[in-house]
């Protein structure tokens, strides 16, 4: 899929969509890491609500340690650290400007969360 994101994002945003898509005129993508999947978002959808959670890097690790996935193997919070450098990673960080709400993941309650995404999706 990287290859594909590089060369024709579009192509692959709408494989991913065509995929995905339901009976539902609300699609949520999750994961978006890529400044260009973002931007053909923007470009194939009416309306895109950009959304940012921003969690602490421990917290990360926490919850990857804890998540329980056949794929995952133990590693320290360096090895961590240092997988989070890939170039994909950062460039996740990138994407905050461009999203309308910034959600704190430890901090931010929950219901104040769901309140401001309905406010957003039913203006």
């Amino acid at each position: 899929g990287e290859d594909l994101i590089k060369t024709q994002p579009q192509v692959f945003l709408e494989n991913v969509i065509n995929f995905e898509k339901g009976t539902s005129d609300i699609i949520i993508f999750e994961g978006v890491r890529h400044k260009i999947i973002l931007d053909e978002l923007n470009n194939l959808s009416e309306k895109t609500i950009p959304i940012f959670i921003s969690v602490d890097q421990e917290t990360r690790y926490n919850r990857y340690i804890n998540r329980h996935k056949k794929a995952d193997r133990k590693i320290s919070f360096e090895q961590f650290l240092a997988i989070d450098n890939h170039p994909v990673e950062m460039e996740i960080e990138s994407l905050k400007s461009k999203c309308i709400l910034i959600v704190d993941s430890v901090n931010h309650p929950i219901n104040l969360t769901i309140e401001k995404i309905n406010d957003l999706l039913y203006k």
